[in-house]
């Protein structure tokens, strides 16, 4: 991620037109990026980000590459969460752990937080 980025923000995504998704396929052979599976004509598959723009990658051509259909779910779930990993390292850096702690859901003293009825109520003392 550059100096000037945060985990917030990326680069927008650019289409490639039907010439440059077939020379992309030559080009890399036919295979997934993900599991090696030569990939045939009537094989599902889609060109993705190697480092998905979320998580700072760029649309450049060495960035992109052939996902197959069985692989994507894989790939989305882990850049999901690499990223949102990225958004609470960065959060945890810049609010102070007394912001962090201030939330509406957070535990306050002699009081617990009551899920059907939607709000705080007294405990008991033990």
């Amino acid at each position: 991620m550059q100096n000037d980025e945060h985990p917030w923000k990326h680069t927008p995504r650019v289409r490639l037109t039907p010439q440059q998704v077939a020379k992309l396929f030559l080009e890399r052979h036919g295979c997934c990026r993900e599991c090696g599976k030569k990939l045939g004509p009537s094989d599902s598959w889609i060109v993705e980000h190697v480092i998905a723009l979320e998580n700072g990658g760029t649309n450049d051509w060495d960035n992109l590459g052939l996902t197959c259909s069985w692989c994507k779910p894989i790939k989305d779930a882990r850049d999901h969460a690499q990223a949102g990993k990225q958004r609470r390292t960065a959060t945890r850096h810049i609010v102070s752990k007394s912001m962090r702690k201030m939330s509406s859901l957070s535990r306050k003293h002699g009081m617990k937080f009551n899920w059907s009825l939607g709000r705080y109520e007294k405990t008991e003392p033990k």
